[in-house]
């Protein structure tokens, strides 16, 4: 299976999203507005793998089966979690990556994260993951 790796930085509906964080398949994502540069909000999420669509020529023509893609609306607080603060953003997506380090063990790297395995817990107390970047 050869993956196709989520394009970050991207803009998408008006806003500027930036990778700040990431393990395997959990991101810690920053959310602004250019012309805003007081707003900005923070997403946890875990990246969803999926099959290429039949209709993606370029990247089945670059040899991938599968690709990466942010969570569907429909699957925000699943998959995906928004916060304002990045205290509150940090301690979830340390708490992700454990679940997903948890999930992965139990079910291998290749099974996509069923939603009961992934649920979050309100983020508490946690040690902040190396590859932290600033805001």
């Amino acid at each position: 299976m050869k993956i196709k790796p989520l394009k970050i930085p991207e803009k998408h509906g008006g806003f500027v999203i930036e990778l700040m964080a990431r393990h395997h398949r959990v991101a810690l994502l920053r959310k602004r507005l250019p012309e805003l540069t007081e707003f900005r909000n923070f997403e946890v999420v875990v990246i969803q793998v999926q099959p290429v669509h039949f209709k993606d020529q370029q990247s089945i023509d670059q040899g991938y089966t599968h690709v990466e893609r942010l969570p569907a609306s429909e699957s925000w607080g699943t998959y995906g979690w928004t916060f304002d603060e990045i205290d509150r953003a940090r301690a979830a997506f340390a708490r992700a990556c454990v679940d997903y380090d948890e999930h992965t063990a139990k079910h291998g790297q290749d099974q996509m994260a069923e939603p009961d395995d992934l649920e979050m817990e309100e983020p508490g107390e946690m040690e902040e993951p190396e590859e932290m970047v600033e805001p």
